[in-house]
């Protein structure tokens, strides 16, 4: 190969991270990281790495118990989720068997960084444009930023997020982000804290269990992190009459949120309401849930989306981070197999080809698992069970990774009708561990 082949990310959150990580196998492959921000973050409490998730990082060749160490992550026993208001309050609604391990995300976000070199990560670089190559050629793409400076690339893969400059381009400004009809607001205690304001049998620090209690409209989700030493605490509800449904975050006020629970025991309501208001603990702002529509691609010629950039999804069965690192196993492979920047389009579109639908399924029993966990299908457990509702999170955890890498390689090979690079393909079979 006479030179590298050179991929730019835009946005160095979860998603592009773990790209990179990928894309660290291939000696032929240049890529560089471009964070709108000053520095890599993330937003938000915790992260839950369900089982598909550690498949995609153990596929790419991740040590990913090393970096759950490193990270403080804590694998979750079980879910418990019950009722907390009516007839039937305090008892279990239904349970997840243990497939979640939960990590804090700047944690997670230091372990996918620490790996990567500093000569590749550039933060301070907010996207205003992308020039594009005559049609048909194989020239490089241009990257304009804010602050004057250019890059060129062979390919662009937009990781950066739900407002995504990267999906303007390839699907038009107007398949923006829409309200997904819910909200959250999230906030912190230690779990001596949580044990002495709520009792042992909810929040017990020697016991890692998420523990879900489900109302009229709204729920509160309390999950042990950090190895044990901090207890997330996470309020969300089905939006009503004061949610504005162009705002991204709107700053909480009590009376907001005495409204949204207003069928919970007083007493309860009052001492997490306190946590998640306190300047201390809490971020002092409520956050509105947005998905994307769904994409008709995810590529366009040698650009691609992927993560929250193609398939944003509301949160409630906590598989975004999780999609997006499936999206990078596949993806990191696919340019692994890229002999020349030729070959760059017909490695995005098998990415498109295989794996849009699966995200798109995600999505639709997203906004189903966000009823039930809402209150909004009811509180009895006897009429909850027949919707197995379990075995939702459990038929995605379970997916064959190494299958839908190996049908990708396989498409890849009949797109490009070429003669399979023997020793490049063995070269990222033994990368992905197939």
């Amino acid at each position: 190969m006479s030179h590298k082949i050179s991929i730019a990310i835009v946005g160095g959150g979860i998603a592009g991270c773990t790209l990179a990580n990928g894309l660290l196998q291939y000696s032929h492959i240049q890529f560089d990281i471009f964070e709108a921000r000053a520095t890599f973050t993330e937003r938000g409490a915790s992260v839950g790495l369900a089982a598909n998730a550690v498949s995609a990082l153990r596929v790419m060749g991740m040590d990913v118990d090393q970096a759950m160490v490193n990270a403080g992550a804590m694998a979750m026993t079980s879910t418990q989720y019950l009722a907390a208001v009516g007839e039937h309050k305090g008892e279990q609604l239904f349970e997840l068997p243990a497939g979640i391990i939960s990590v804090m995300r700047s944690k997670w976000l230091e372990e996918l960084l620490r790996h990567l070199p500093n000569d590749c990560l550039h933060p301070n670089k907010k996207l205003t444009s992308v020039t594009q190559p005559p049609e048909g050629s194989d020239g490089r793409y241009t990257l304009h930023f804010e602050d004057g400076t250019v890059h060129e690339a062979d390919a662009v893969i937009g990781c950066d997020g739900i407002r995504s400059k990267i999906r303007d381009v390839i699907l038009g400004s107007e398949n923006k982000a829409v309200f997904g009809g819910y909200w959250d607001a999230c906030a912190r205690m230690s779990p001596q804290k949580a044990a002495d304001q709520f009792g042992t049998d909810l929040f017990d620090p020697f016991k890692p269990v998420e523990v879900a209690l489900i109302g009229e409209g709204a729920s509160m989700l309390f999950v042990p992190n950090t190895n044990g030493e901090v207890y997330n605490v996470i309020v969300a509800a089905a939006a009503a009459n004061g949610i504005n449904s162009s705002d991204w975050k709107i700053e909480l006020t009590r009376e907001f949120l005495e409204d949204a629970f207003s069928a919970w025991d007083v007493d309860f309501r009052t001492a997490v309401l306190d946590i998640i208001l306190s300047s201390e603990s809490g971020a002092g702002a409520l956050y509105t849930q947005w998905e994307s529509p769904f994409a008709s691609t995810y590529y366009q010629s040698r650009l691609c989306i992927m993560g929250d950039s193609a398939h944003s999804t509301i949160p409630w069965l906590g598989q975004g981070a999780c999609m997006a690192m499936e999206d990078a196993a596949v993806l990191a492979c696919l340019l692994g197999l890229v002999k020349s920047s030729t070959e760059l389009e017909a490695a995005l579109e098998t990415f498109d080809q295989t794996r849009r639908g699966r995200p798109e399924h995600i999505m639709i029993r997203s906004r189903e698992a966000a009823k039930v966990l809402t209150g909004q299908m009811g509180l009895d457990p006897a009429k909850l069970k027949p919707l197995n509702v379990p075995e939702w999170w459990k038929s995605i955890w379970s997916f064959d990774m190494h299958s839908h890498i190996q049908e990708a390689i396989k498409h890849f090979y009949n797109l490009t009708s070429s003669t399979p690079d023997l020793i490049q393909m063995e070269k990222a079979r033994r990368v992905v561990n197939l």
